[in-house]
C-alpha cells in the first residue's frame, strides 16, 4: 500500500481552511516551519507521523480523516463530513448549525408536502 501524500495535504489545507487558519498559524501550533507546512500541503516532502498526530488534534479531526477522504457518496460520507464540520467548530458555531439545519429540515418538508398537493403526479387508472 502507497501513502497518497497529496491527498494528505488537500485534508489538510481543507480541514485548515474550515477552521480559518493560514498556513503560518497552523504550522505555528504545531511546531513546524511555515515552509514546511506549505511543502505538507503541496505534497512536497512527507510528513511524520508525530506531525500528523499534532495537525490533526490541532485542527479537532481524527487522524484517519487526513489520510484518506471519507466523506464518499452515501449518507455515510454525508454524516462523516457533517460530524468533521461540527468538530472544528465552536460550540456557538455548532448551535447556530443545528438551528439551520433543523429550519432547512423543516423549510425542505414543507415545501415538499405543498409540491405534492398541488402536483400529485400522473393520474392512475
Amino acid at each position: 500500500m502507497s501513502v497518497d501524500y497529496k491527498q494528505i495535504g488537500k485534508q489538510i489545507r481543507k480541514y485548515r481552511k474550515a477552521r480559518g487558519l493560514t498556513q503560518e498559524e497552523l504550522a505555528g501550533a504545531v511546531d513546524i516551519s511555515p515552509t514546511h507546512m506549505s511543502h505538507i500541503e503541496t505534497a512536497g516532502t512527507k510528513l511524520s507521523l508525530p506531525v500528523l498526530l499534532d495537525l490533526a488534534d490541532s485542527l479537532q479531526v481524527p487522524p484517519g480523516s487526513l489520510i484518506r477522504d471519507d466523506a464518499g457518496p452515501g449518507t455515510d460520507g454525508v454524516l462523516r463530513e457533517a460530524m468533521e464540520l461540527l468538530a472544528s467548530s465552536s460550540e456557538e458555531e455548532m448551535r447556530i448549525m443545528l438551528d439551520v439545519l433543523k429550519t432547512m429540515r423543516f423549510s425542505l418538508r414543507k415545501y415538499q408536502d405543498h409540491g405534492s398537493r398541488e402536483n400529485p403526479g400522473p393520474p392512475t387508472a
